[in-house]
């Protein structure tokens, strides 16, 4: 999980997509590795539970896509 103070939506799934990019292309292991993300902002009124809740629902969006990729909720 990151947390991005003071960045918007747009910013944060570049950062997302960023981070996706550079594991992607590493050279870590013989194994390719990908990941899967989720970005969603603070709405009013959002607990911490319901932040995490529907930043599940994007990464799950992302796996169920066929995954290595960013999605938003």
């Amino acid at each position: 999980m990151l947390l991005l103070p003071e960045t918007n939506l747009e910013k944060a799934y570049t950062i997302a997509e960023s981070i996706r990019k550079i594991v992607e292309q590493s050279e870590w292991s013989y194994t390719p590795i990908t990941i899967s993300s989720g970005v969603s902002m603070v709405k009013q009124g959002d607990t911490p539970t319901t932040l995490i809740r529907r930043t599940d629902v994007a990464l799950y969006k992302s796996k169920n896509a066929g995954r290595n990729k960013v999605s938003i909720c």
